[in-house]
């Protein structure tokens, strides 16, 4: 059997292993989304090559930014953390958690907008901020009409299975973490 290959060292070993992960994540699954709401909307889209290429540079461009911002709370965190800490034993099944967390909060966040794209035919937009207006009503309607409960479990065993493959390649043993240099 093949064994898989291995992210060089410098990489998975430095202190930029986390935010790096952060970002490829925010990257990955903003594309998937992308993906996957054209393909839900192809009969409705232009599909011109001047066309499909706008959508995905505008999508580019705002995937970077938001990833890197994403990116750049878990760098900050990670030097705030600081070395005797980050270092410590337990810290490799914390950030083991990072990655179930942020597993689950991206696919959550692809769930919700494929959801919200079937009923509203659009993506995340003035209707979603009504959402947060108006909680109550909308979590009520949402219990009532979804299987919450398997959505969530379903969603929840991917994210540890998605942590589990990325932890594969990026979790070590040696912990280096970010320094500010004076």
């Amino acid at each position: 059997m093949k064994t898989p290959r291995k992210i060089p060292s410098r990489l998975r070993d430095g202190p930029f292993h986390l935010p790096a992960t952060v970002f490829a994540g925010f990257f990955l699954f903003g594309l998937i989304s992308r993906f996957v709401l054209l393909a839900m909307a192809w009969g409705d889209v232009e599909r011109t090559p001047g066309a499909l290429v706008s959508i995905f540079a505008r999508g580019f461009v705002f995937d970077c930014v938001a990833a890197f911002y994403a990116a750049t709370v878990v760098a900050v965190f990670s030097v705030l953390l600081g070395n005797r800490l980050g270092a410590a034993r337990f810290y490799r099944w914390v950030r083991y958690l990072q990655y179930v967390l942020l597993a689950f909060l991206l696919i959550f966040v692809l769930a919700s907008e494929i959801t919200f794209w079937i009923e509203f035919g659009v993506r995340f937009n003035f209707i979603a901020v009504d959402y947060l207006v108006y909680t109550q009503e909308v979590i009520g309607n949402i219990v009532e009409s979804y299987p919450l409960a398997q959505i969530l479990l379903g969603v929840g065993a991917a994210a540890v299975f998605i942590a589990w493959l990325t932890g594969r390649f990026w979790l070590t043993r040696h912990y280096q973490p970010m320094r500010l240099r004076a």
